[in-house]
């Protein structure tokens, strides 16, 4: 029986000798879900286009900006300040027409999650914060969904699949998360452009694998890369007979959620209403170029070095671009004796979105 088309059968013409008409029907068939529109998202998304997935949901709430397009190759300049979800399914339909994308045009989280993977076979994880990251895993436990995960630093990323056919899940390798102020993210210590590139291919080769039913599944099986080495490592994952999610069945609302450091605090508004202190920004000195609020400029693995620029007895407010490091320097300060120091609250960011708009967002 003839199960692809003519114009299909020249479309997959390459992947005929591999995986036979009945294999890209199963590619045709199949129905994937990709949280996350960015750097990993990018080649993950335009290669299962390619290679014919017939239908991809696409969930991001984030915008296009310029400082995206150093690697996430699925936009272009045309798209800036548009939503990622939106956007990418288009670039997915004028490269494969026949494709059929579903998108969610929001971030996902503990109210919609669940809604939003119901309906798909596979999850992908493409996104960049632990939350999203343990919330998947643990819908995909409930769910029984195998979950794709890759994550990415500097030079660095990793790559697994978790929670397929009774393998570890995310929580078998991590229990728990660390405190959200203390991850490093891409947005402070950067990312090599291509990297993503590299470990969005690998997830996309896993999808692939897995809807055509191959043997050899990267589950159980930790995948790291180094770019700058280019050497490959690959690490066991045990199955963990005390996992408080694919064992116990806890799911994210009953498990840890990653927590702030707690410290003062102050808002936009505040801040602006507010007459006598000292200003000080803990960004890099890459971010202070691209925009700045002005005061002194400390950057944070400096601050301990250079207290003496700050007087103890004077109001010190710090910011950074979200309000994550300044955070780490009020506590750093707080344990020197410090009394009157805060944070802005959602950095320099927030500062824009609610003072002064004509800065660069970045």
């Amino acid at each position: 029986m003839k199960l692809l088309n003519h114009l299909q059968i020249t479309r997959y013409a390459r992947h005929l000798p591999l995986i036979g008409q009945e294999g890209q029907a199963r590619l045709l068939a199949a129905k994937v879900l990709c949280v996350g529109a960015g750097g990993l998202g990018a080649p993950v998304l335009q290669y299962l286009a390619g290679a014919g997935v017939g239908t991809m949901g696409i969930v991001d709430g984030d915008s296009v900006e310029l400082s995206n397009l150093q690697r996430q190759v699925i936009f272009d300049e045309s798209d800036l300040g548009k939503n990622k979800a939106e956007q990418a399914a288009l670039h997915l339909k004028a490269l494969n027409a026949e494709i059929n994308t579903i998108v969610f045009a929001e971030f996902i989280n503990l109210e919609n999650a669940e809604k939003m993977i119901q309906d798909f076979e596979i999850i992908i994880d493409a996104s960049d914060n632990y939350q999203t990251r343990y919330l998947l895993n643990d819908l995909a436990v409930k769910l029984k969904k195998p979950l794709i995960s890759a994550s990415i630093y500097q030079y660095q990323g990793q790559c697994s699949v978790f929670n397929y056919k009774n393998g570890p899940c995310y929580r078998c390798l991590y229990e728990v998360p660390p405190p959200s102020d203390l991850i490093p993210n891409c947005a402070v210590g950067g990312v090599l452009g291509v990297l993503p590139g590299i470990l969005g291919c690998i997830q996309a080769t896993e999808t692939i694998k897995i809807i055509l039913n191959r043997n050899n599944i990267l589950s159980a099986r930790l995948l790291t890369v180094d770019a700058m080495s280019m050497q490959f490592q690959e690490f066991r994952i045990a199955k963990n007979s005390e996992c408080p999610c694919c064992h116990y069945g806890k799911l994210s609302r009953d498990l840890f959620i990653p927590t702030k450091i707690s410290v003062p605090e102050i808002t936009p508004q505040q801040l602006l209403d507010k007459d006598e202190f000292i200003l000080v920004d803990v960004r890099e000195p890459y971010e202070r170029d691209i925009c700045d609020m002005g005061g002194l400029h400390i950057p944070l693995d400096e601050l301990q070095q250079r207290l003496q620029l700050l007087p103890q007895d004077q109001e010190i407010v710090l910011y950074c671009k979200t309000g994550g490091r300044s955070r780490k320097a009020v506590q750093i300060l707080l344990n020197c004796g410090y009394t009157k120091v805060s944070s802005l609250q959602g950095g320099i960011l927030a500062w824009i979105d609610h003072v002064l708009p004509t800065l660069t967002r970045y």
